[in-house]
């Protein structure tokens, strides 16, 4: 009966100890997904886009980690806001994919924000 007993009581304990962990780990860990950034930048782009609207002409949106919306915009020159996720380093990550599209001839951020 006293091995029972022990091993219980071990075992409630293990129990415990991995129900802190957790209970410790899940506020930074959404703290880390919840953070998101947002930057407003303008765009130059080749005369081979069709439609700057749609934001389908670069590869950054087939990540579902950022988005981008057309806000403003006249001849090849237009704006959008990117948000992405984690800090500006992040969205600085998101900016560099957009510069390296063939389709981007010119890119300046306006303004950047943190959500």
């Amino acid at each position: 009966m006293r091995t029972s007993r022990r091993a219980r009581v071990v075992w409630l304990l293990e129990c415990a100890a991995l129900l802190a962990c957790g209970l410790l780990l899940v506020p930074v860990t959404a703290a880390a997904f919840e953070s998101r950034c947002s930057a407003r930048i303008e765009v130059v782009f080749a005369e081979s886009v069709g439609n700057p609207r749609n934001p389908r002409f670069t590869s950054l949106t087939a990540n579902p980690a950022y988005s981008l919306a057309w806000v403003e915009g006249k001849g090849m020159r237009h704006v959008y806001d990117l948000t992405g996720p984690g800090g500006d380093a992040m969205c600085r990550d998101g900016v560099d994919l957009l510069q390296r599209d063939p389709a981007v001839m010119e890119l300046r951020v306006v303004e950047t924000t943190r959500l």
